[in-house]
Protein backbone atom coordinates (compact mmCIF):
# COMPACT_ATOMS: atom_id res chain seq x y z
CA UNK A 1 0.00 0.00 0.00
CA UNK A 2 0.90 3.72 -1.08
CA UNK A 3 2.81 5.37 1.95
CA UNK A 4 0.04 8.53 1.63
CA UNK A 5 -2.64 5.96 1.95
CA UNK A 6 -1.18 4.39 4.78
CA UNK A 7 -0.65 7.78 6.52
CA UNK A 8 -5.03 8.42 5.74
CA UNK A 9 -5.78 5.52 7.00
CA UNK A 10 -3.31 6.12 10.34
CA UNK A 11 -5.18 9.81 10.38
CA UNK A 12 -8.19 8.31 10.43
CA UNK A 13 -7.87 5.68 13.01
CA UNK A 14 -6.13 8.51 15.53
CA UNK A 15 -9.74 9.93 14.82
CA UNK A 16 -11.50 7.19 15.56
CA UNK A 17 -9.66 6.85 18.82
CA UNK A 18 -9.88 10.30 20.41
CA UNK A 19 -13.62 10.48 19.27
CA UNK A 20 -13.60 6.77 20.84
CA UNK A 21 -15.94 5.93 18.01
CA UNK A 22 -13.83 2.04 18.70
CA UNK A 23 -12.34 0.60 21.73
CA UNK A 24 -8.49 1.80 22.39
CA UNK A 25 -7.84 -2.22 21.74
CA UNK A 26 -9.22 -1.89 18.37
CA UNK A 27 -7.19 1.11 17.39
CA UNK A 28 -3.91 0.02 18.45
CA UNK A 29 -4.56 -3.40 16.60
CA UNK A 30 -5.45 -1.34 13.28
CA UNK A 31 -2.46 0.73 13.80
CA UNK A 32 -0.33 -2.01 14.30
CA UNK A 33 -1.57 -3.52 11.10
CA UNK A 34 -1.58 -0.28 8.84
CA UNK A 35 1.21 1.92 10.16
CA UNK A 36 4.77 1.22 9.34
CA UNK A 37 8.01 2.69 9.53
CA UNK A 38 7.90 4.93 7.03
CA UNK A 39 4.13 6.19 8.50
CA UNK A 40 5.12 8.79 11.88
CA UNK A 41 2.54 7.94 14.28
CA UNK A 42 0.91 10.91 15.99
CA UNK A 43 2.76 11.88 19.15
CA UNK A 44 0.51 12.67 22.32
CA UNK A 45 1.46 14.64 25.29
CA UNK A 46 -1.45 13.50 28.56
CA UNK A 47 -3.37 12.33 25.76
CA UNK A 48 -3.41 15.58 23.59
CA UNK A 49 -1.71 15.27 20.26
CA UNK A 50 1.61 17.57 19.96
CA UNK A 51 -0.12 18.35 16.45
CA UNK A 52 -2.97 20.19 18.25
CA UNK A 53 -0.69 21.72 20.97
CA UNK A 54 1.27 23.49 17.96
CA UNK A 55 -1.50 24.28 15.82
CA UNK A 56 -3.72 25.52 18.77
CA UNK A 57 -5.16 29.31 17.96
CA UNK A 58 -4.20 32.27 19.71
CA UNK A 59 -7.72 32.99 21.20
CA UNK A 60 -7.50 29.73 23.20
CA UNK A 61 -4.69 30.33 24.64
CA UNK A 62 -6.05 33.77 25.46
CA UNK A 63 -8.93 32.75 26.93
CA UNK A 64 -7.42 30.01 29.28
CA UNK A 65 -4.98 32.81 31.19
CA UNK A 66 -7.79 35.11 30.67
CA UNK A 67 -10.19 33.01 32.82
CA UNK A 68 -7.53 32.81 35.41
CA UNK A 69 -6.64 36.76 35.33
CA UNK A 70 -10.73 37.19 35.94
CA UNK A 71 -11.19 34.50 38.81
CA UNK A 72 -8.19 35.80 40.44
CA UNK A 73 -9.42 38.95 40.51
CA UNK A 74 -13.06 37.86 41.93
CA UNK A 75 -10.99 36.01 44.62
CA UNK A 76 -9.51 39.22 45.51
CA UNK A 77 -13.17 40.70 46.02
CA UNK A 78 -15.26 37.41 47.24
CA UNK A 79 -15.01 38.72 50.56
CA UNK A 80 -16.86 42.17 49.95
CA UNK A 81 -19.53 40.08 48.77
CA UNK A 82 -22.77 38.72 50.42
CA UNK A 83 -23.30 34.97 50.80
CA UNK A 84 -25.47 34.05 48.45
CA UNK A 85 -24.11 36.04 45.82
CA UNK A 86 -20.69 34.32 46.80
CA UNK A 87 -21.93 30.87 46.01
CA UNK A 88 -23.78 32.02 42.84
CA UNK A 89 -20.16 32.90 41.43
CA UNK A 90 -19.19 29.83 42.76
CA UNK A 91 -21.29 27.12 41.37
CA UNK A 92 -21.88 29.59 37.42
CA UNK A 93 -18.00 29.27 37.68
CA UNK A 94 -17.63 25.45 38.25
CA UNK A 95 -20.95 24.46 36.21
CA UNK A 96 -19.93 26.76 33.64
CA UNK A 97 -16.43 25.60 33.30
CA UNK A 98 -17.41 21.58 33.51
CA UNK A 99 -20.28 22.08 31.14
CA UNK A 100 -18.26 23.84 28.02
CA UNK A 101 -14.96 22.09 28.79
CA UNK A 102 -17.45 18.79 28.06
CA UNK A 103 -18.97 20.43 25.46
CA UNK A 104 -15.71 20.81 23.29
CA UNK A 105 -13.87 17.52 24.30
CA UNK A 106 -13.85 15.54 20.97
CA UNK A 107 -12.62 19.63 19.56
CA UNK A 108 -10.39 20.55 21.66
CA UNK A 109 -8.44 18.54 24.29
CA UNK A 110 -6.67 21.18 25.26
CA UNK A 111 -9.54 23.53 26.25
CA UNK A 112 -11.62 20.51 27.85
CA UNK A 113 -8.93 20.32 30.14
CA UNK A 114 -7.63 23.70 30.75
CA UNK A 115 -11.21 24.46 31.43
CA UNK A 116 -12.27 21.03 33.84
CA UNK A 117 -8.77 21.64 35.72
CA UNK A 118 -10.02 25.67 36.33
CA UNK A 119 -13.70 24.18 37.18
CA UNK A 120 -11.92 21.93 39.44
CA UNK A 121 -9.68 24.11 41.72
CA UNK A 122 -12.17 27.38 41.76
CA UNK A 123 -14.63 24.17 43.36
CA UNK A 124 -12.36 22.89 45.80
CA UNK A 125 -10.66 26.63 46.99
CA UNK A 126 -14.00 28.39 46.43
CA UNK A 127 -15.62 25.90 49.05
CA UNK A 128 -12.81 25.65 51.57
CA UNK A 129 -13.08 29.83 51.55
CA UNK A 130 -16.48 30.06 52.15
CA UNK A 131 -16.11 27.85 55.03
CA UNK A 132 -13.18 29.21 56.83
CA UNK A 133 -15.10 32.43 56.15
CA UNK A 134 -18.08 31.56 58.30
CA UNK A 135 -16.42 29.85 61.01
CA UNK A 136 -16.33 26.03 59.59
CA UNK A 137 -12.82 25.44 60.46
CA UNK A 138 -13.18 22.23 62.09
CA UNK A 139 -11.11 19.68 60.36
CA UNK A 140 -14.30 17.28 59.77
CA UNK A 141 -16.19 19.89 57.51
CA UNK A 142 -12.75 20.08 55.27
CA UNK A 143 -12.51 16.45 55.00
CA UNK A 144 -16.01 16.45 54.41
CA UNK A 145 -15.38 18.99 51.36
CA UNK A 146 -12.88 17.29 49.89
CA UNK A 147 -14.52 13.75 49.70
CA UNK A 148 -17.07 16.20 48.41
CA UNK A 149 -15.17 17.34 45.20
CA UNK A 150 -12.80 14.16 44.87
CA UNK A 151 -16.20 12.37 44.39
CA UNK A 152 -17.08 14.81 41.91
CA UNK A 153 -13.24 14.72 40.20
CA UNK A 154 -14.08 10.60 39.97
CA UNK A 155 -17.73 11.21 38.66
CA UNK A 156 -16.89 13.83 35.89
CA UNK A 157 -13.34 11.70 35.16
CA UNK A 158 -15.53 8.01 34.67
CA UNK A 159 -17.93 10.07 32.84
CA UNK A 160 -15.79 12.25 30.53
CA UNK A 161 -12.98 9.64 29.80
CA UNK A 162 -10.54 11.60 31.86
CA UNK A 163 -8.58 9.72 33.23
CA UNK A 164 -6.19 12.15 35.49
CA UNK A 165 -9.28 13.89 37.12
CA UNK A 166 -10.61 10.34 37.96
CA UNK A 167 -6.54 9.37 39.32
CA UNK A 168 -6.99 12.87 41.41
CA UNK A 169 -10.21 12.01 42.74
CA UNK A 170 -9.06 8.87 43.80
CA UNK A 171 -5.88 10.47 45.81
CA UNK A 172 -8.45 12.89 47.08
CA UNK A 173 -10.30 9.99 49.00
CA UNK A 174 -6.81 8.37 49.62
CA UNK A 175 -6.20 11.44 51.81
CA UNK A 176 -9.48 11.20 53.34
CA UNK A 177 -8.99 8.43 54.24
CA UNK A 178 -5.32 8.87 55.94
CA UNK A 179 -6.92 11.31 58.37
CA UNK A 180 -9.67 9.10 59.43
CA UNK A 181 -7.53 6.21 60.01
CA UNK A 182 -4.65 8.81 61.89
CA UNK A 183 -7.04 8.57 65.83
CA UNK A 184 -6.57 4.82 65.12
CA UNK A 185 -3.99 3.38 67.32
CA UNK A 186 -3.70 0.41 65.36
CA UNK A 187 -2.47 2.16 62.39
CA UNK A 188 0.39 3.83 64.52
CA UNK A 189 2.05 0.22 64.55
CA UNK A 190 4.15 -0.57 62.30
CA UNK A 191 2.08 -4.04 61.22
CA UNK A 192 -0.89 -2.30 61.62
CA UNK A 193 0.24 0.58 58.55
CA UNK A 194 0.81 -2.48 56.62
CA UNK A 195 -2.50 -4.00 57.23
CA UNK A 196 -4.89 -0.54 56.71
CA UNK A 197 -3.24 0.15 53.28
CA UNK A 198 -2.05 -2.77 51.48
CA UNK A 199 -5.99 -4.43 50.81
CA UNK A 200 -6.48 -1.72 49.02
CA UNK A 201 -3.08 -2.14 46.95
CA UNK A 202 -4.45 -5.94 46.58
CA UNK A 203 -8.62 -4.50 45.99
CA UNK A 204 -8.11 -1.60 43.30
CA UNK A 205 -5.27 -3.72 41.87
CA UNK A 206 -7.59 -6.53 40.80
CA UNK A 207 -10.24 -4.56 39.82
CA UNK A 208 -7.55 -2.27 37.75
CA UNK A 209 -6.94 -5.52 36.25
CA UNK A 210 -10.10 -7.07 35.17
CA UNK A 211 -11.49 -3.83 33.72
CA UNK A 212 -8.18 -3.09 32.05
CA UNK A 213 -8.78 -6.59 30.46
CA UNK A 214 -12.47 -5.54 28.84
CA UNK A 215 -10.94 -2.27 27.07
CA UNK A 216 -12.55 -0.16 30.32
CA UNK A 217 -10.61 3.09 30.45
CA UNK A 218 -10.59 3.23 34.37
CA UNK A 219 -8.84 0.18 34.47
CA UNK A 220 -5.43 2.13 34.15
CA UNK A 221 -6.19 4.41 36.66
CA UNK A 222 -7.04 1.68 39.51
CA UNK A 223 -4.11 0.02 38.81
CA UNK A 224 -1.65 3.46 39.00
CA UNK A 225 -3.84 3.73 42.72
CA UNK A 226 -2.52 0.05 43.49
CA UNK A 227 0.77 0.85 42.85
CA UNK A 228 0.36 4.11 45.43
CA UNK A 229 -1.04 1.77 47.90
CA UNK A 230 1.84 -0.47 47.50
CA UNK A 231 4.06 2.11 49.25
CA UNK A 232 1.57 4.04 50.76
CA UNK A 233 2.02 2.63 54.10
CA UNK A 234 6.16 3.76 53.92
CA UNK A 235 4.00 7.63 52.68
CA UNK A 236 2.09 7.30 55.68
CA UNK A 237 4.29 6.52 58.14
CA UNK A 238 6.79 9.33 57.33
CA UNK A 239 4.16 12.28 56.47
CA UNK A 240 1.37 11.19 58.67
CA UNK A 241 3.42 9.49 61.85
CA UNK A 242 6.44 11.41 61.58
CA UNK A 243 8.60 8.50 61.86
CA UNK A 244 11.71 8.29 59.67
CA UNK A 245 12.08 4.68 60.99
CA UNK A 246 14.56 2.21 59.74
CA UNK A 247 11.78 -0.18 58.67
CA UNK A 248 10.04 2.28 56.85
CA UNK A 249 13.01 3.26 55.00
CA UNK A 250 14.12 -0.34 54.21
CA UNK A 251 10.36 -1.70 53.44
CA UNK A 252 10.02 1.29 51.01
CA UNK A 253 13.62 0.45 49.48
CA UNK A 254 12.13 -3.24 48.94
CA UNK A 255 8.88 -2.26 47.92
CA UNK A 256 10.45 0.02 44.90
CA UNK A 257 13.54 -2.48 43.70
CA UNK A 258 10.17 -5.44 43.65
CA UNK A 259 7.67 -3.17 41.83
CA UNK A 260 10.52 -2.49 38.89
CA UNK A 261 11.01 -5.86 39.22
CA UNK A 262 6.99 -7.01 38.14
CA UNK A 263 7.03 -4.15 35.28
CA UNK A 264 9.92 -5.06 33.88
CA UNK A 265 8.68 -8.75 34.13
CA UNK A 266 5.25 -7.84 32.24
CA UNK A 267 6.46 -4.83 30.57
CA UNK A 268 5.21 -6.58 27.20
CA UNK A 269 1.38 -6.19 28.49
CA UNK A 270 1.28 -3.37 30.28
CA UNK A 271 2.92 -1.36 27.95
CA UNK A 272 0.04 -2.58 25.19
CA UNK A 273 -2.34 -0.31 27.74
CA UNK A 274 -0.84 3.08 28.36
CA UNK A 275 1.01 3.41 24.59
Amino acid sequence: METEKRRLIVREIEHWRRSRLLPEQYCDFLLNLYADDSVERERRIGGVSVKTIQNSRWYIWFLIFGSISVISLLALHFNSFPLPLQMGLLACAVLGCYAYGLKVKHKNPILTFALIGIGSAALLAGGVMLLRMYGKEEAVYLVGYVAFCSLMWIAIGAGAGLRLFQFCGWLGLALVYAWLLYPKELSHTKLGTELSWLPLCVLFGWFGFLLQRRGRPSGIVLLLLAFVFWIAPELYGFYVLKSIDSWYQALLFLKLVGLGLVLFGTRKKWIEWVA
